[in-house]
């Protein structure tokens, strides 16, 4: 893996890229994450909505008091799952800022973000149960989010290779003493949610999704592919940088 240290000059990046590193679990988000973080230090990957300091997921509490009261009045209650995200969606906004600002960072990447938290309620709570406020509020949030959002690398592998990960890795799992089938069946469950919130993040037309197969590219030439993207998308259109970035992947096989 290419290592980019110290060599480009954070002027060039006056407006950072903005992405989300996203895939079931087993795809090996983090290990890419990992490798972007210690390969360029203009980029920062691994912004994730887990953890976030009380003091913002209080004051996004306050903030957020408009669309939980839309969700209460519609069925009278609100799912405290549904609760969580809406806050955590509200407060990680707000982290993303310093990130962000014009002169800092050539690239912010999340792992475990904004995709990854509309995902997870999508598949959590089961869509068919979703009120129709929920779901004006999912697409009020994949509205404002397809304008923050530059790119989205969708990491997959086949099911049985996800399977094996989930099993053999030292990070915890859920589903890590499951039957086979309860895990095949619970990342089809979630391959559709991300699906969904794919699609409707595509529709703005500013989101690109760049779509890599763990199971036979190894992750320093994902992260390759991602450094790729973010060097040529100043030098050339959209479009071409991300076909750049998918010319690399291949090469790198």
């Amino acid at each position: 893996m290419r290592t980019d240290n110290c060599k480009i000059d954070n002027r060039a990046y006056r407006k950072p890229i903005v992405g989300e590193i996203a895939g079931p679990s087993g795809a090996g988000k983090s290990t890419v994450s990992a490798l972007l973080n210690g390969a360029d230090q203009n980029v920062v990957a691994g912004l994730t909505v887990w953890k976030l300091p009380r003091l913002s997921l209080a004051a996004s509490g306050v903030r957020s008091i408009p669309d939980i009261t839309r969700l209460i009045m519609e069925r009278r209650r609100i799912d405290e799952h549904e609760l969580k995200q809406v806050v955590r969606m509200h407060a990680f906004g707000r982290q993303l800022r310093p990130h962000a600002r014009s002169g800092g960072h050539g690239a912010v990447f999340f792992d475990e973000g904004v995709v990854f938290a509309l995902a997870k309620l999508r598949a959590d709570i089961n869509v068919a149960n979703m009120s129709k406020a929920m779901r004006r509020w999912e697409a009020k949030m994949i509205e404002e989010w397809g304008r923050v959002l530059d790119l989205v690398v969708w990491i997959d592998a086949p099911n049985k290779v996800l399977l094996d990960r989930i099993r053999t890795r030292a990070k915890e799992h859920r589903m890590k003493d499951r039957p086979s089938a309860e895990v095949v069946d619970f990342l089809e469950n979630y391959r559709a949610a991300y699906g969904a919130i794919l699609s409707g993040l595509q529709s703005n037309g500013k989101t690109q999704v760049l779509r890599i197969d763990s199971g036979v590219t190894k992750p320093a030439a994902i992260a390759d592919a991602i450094l790729d993207y973010r060097h040529s998308h100043f030098a050339a259109g959209r479009g071409d940088s991300l076909m750049a970035a998918s010319h690399a992947v291949l090469a790198n096989d």
